[in-house]
Parts: C-alpha cells; structure tokens; sequence
C-alpha cells in the first residue's frame, strides 16, 4: 500500500488509500449507518461501517466491550498485538492466525465524537511486521470530509459532489456506473459510462447521446428532455403537459442537466438535478459535475 501500488477511495464523507486491486463490492447506507465491502480477485479484503452519532461516545467503553465480544476470535487466533503510536483517535488489534492469515481490527473516534468508523482488514500470509505496516498506512491516509464539496472516488471514477447531498442509491454495471444523491427532495444523478469512442459511434454528438439516455431513464421520470441552443433542456410535450406523480410528490419539476466527453479518460459523464426553486442552484456549488 505505497507509492503507485494504492489508488484512493472516497465514499459518504470519508476517504483512505487501499491497493490498486481492491474494489467497492457492496455498499449500503441505512439509518445513518454506511457499510461498505471491498474485494480483489480472490477474496474480501476490507469491510467498514461509520456513522455520525448523535451524543458523545466513550471510545474506551467501546473497546472494553469489544474485548469482551472478541473473545472467540482471542481464542482461535495463534497471538494478537495492540498497535502503539496509532494517528489520534484510532485504536487498532491484529490478530495472527496458525495459517499465516492475519486480521486487522481499527476503531476510529473523531473529535467531540463527530464520527464513529470500525474496519476490517483480511489479509493472506505475509512477510513478518507486513500486515501492522498496512493496517498503520490505511489509519494514515483515512480522511474525514466535512467542509466544501464531497469527494467521491471508487473503480475509475472520481467527482465531487455539493456539500449537503446524501447518498440515496448506486448501481454498478460492466461500463456504467450511476449515482443518485438527495438534498431535502431534491435529487442529484450522476452518469460515468466507459468506452465512449464506441458509445459514441451511431450517434450524431455528445448531447444526442445525452438526449437518449435521459428519455429513456428509470431515474428521471416526467419531462422530455431535448437540445436548444447547444444545450440539454427538459420539455413538456405540449399537447399532455403533465408531470409524473414523484414529481408531484417531491414538489420538484425543474431539471437541469449537463454532459462531458472526458476524451483522454475515453469517459461521458453526464449529470442531472432535479429541484424545485430557482435558488436551489446555489446547492450545486462546488461540483465538478458537468452541471
């Protein structure tokens, strides 16, 4: 986990370098609680839940009752170690197992109790000292996200997203990668397609292709959207000017959206917001969405 062997992964307001071989396989945010599960070819590399909770919490009790929970693992463990001298707010165990496998356990208290995190890193027979290396330079480089836009960075992709957004779904597919975020109704899409040279062939530009793929969208469902004036915009057919029943349910019926052909990453990154006032564009400060 050094030098040009990591990349860097961002997901709901924390970020950390992993080896360039692990990939996010599941997420999940549920009543304030994110868990994700990272993995490479062969197996489960790292697994990791934080929240942000609601009062203050005593890191010391924590670790106290997971010594008492862990006894099991104590036991068919071949020796355990604490890690000394770890980053402020982290408290961290490896584990040793007779088949050289090793566990790492890392708990991370971040001031006046702002966020609480707890991961798990499974890793194969090593050379002595190299498992207490990585789990210390994963404790290094975690960062916490609280000011400004969001960083959000897993696979090949990488965007920022407006303070305030909250996750609401992802779905992952071979050349398509999509993102929704929500703000009080409002809703914010994001689009990352690979192998745009191919996309691209039957198609007469950019926005036509952008054009398609927002019509014929699961996630954005009501307006017809069209190009004016080099421009995506959302229309209305004008002979059944209605509105889907989310819309009206969010109380959300202007859109605004935008896409980019990112040639060297050989990527189109195409991006919708669906809001309700004209102020809400203030909310997309600090994006490098094509918005």
């Amino acid at each position: 986990m050094t030098g040009s062997a990591t990349h860097h992964f961002a997901w709901d307001g924390v970020s950390f370098d992993i080896p360039l071989d692990w990939d996010l396989a599941y997420q999940e945010t549920r009543v304030g609680i994110t868990r994700i599960r990272l993995e490479d070819p062969v197996a489960v590399r790292l697994s990791g839940e934080w929240m942000e909770p609601d009062g203050a919490l005593d890191l010391g009790r924590i670790m106290a009752r997971f010594q008492d929970n862990s006894k099991r693992l104590r036991q068919v463990a071949k020796d355990s170690e604490t890690l000394t001298r770890t980053p402020p707010g982290w408290s961290a165990v490896l584990y040793h197992f007779a088949d050289g496998r090793r566990l790492g356990l890392a708990f991370y208290l971040a001031p006046q109790s702002a966020l609480f995190a707890f991961f798990q890193l499974h890793l194969d027979p090593g050379p002595p000292g190299e498992a207490a290396g990585l789990l210390r330079q994963f404790m290094a480089s975690f960062a916490r996200h609280t000011a400004g836009p969001t960083p959000w960075a897993c696979y090949d992709i990488a965007f920022t997203v407006p303070a305030g957004f909250r996750i609401s779904s992802a779905t992952f597919n071979p050349g398509l990668k999509r993102l929704t975020f929500g703000r009080s109704l409002r809703q914010l899409h994001a689009w990352h397609v690979s192998l745009a040279d191919i996309v691209l062939k039957k198609e007469r530009s950019v926005l036509d292709w952008a054009v398609k793929k927002l019509n014929a969208s699961e996630d954005v469902r009501g307006p017809v959207f069209a190009v004016r004036d080099g421009a995506l915009v959302a229309t209305r057919p004008s002979l059944m000017p209605w509105c889907h029943f989310m819309e009206m349910i969010r109380g959300c019926l202007k859109y605004k959206a935008g896409v980019r052909h990112d040639r060297e990453a050989n990527r189109l990154v195409l991006a919708c917001y669906q809001y309700r006032f004209e102020s809400d564009l203030k909310w997309l400060e600090g994006t490098d969405l094509p918005l």
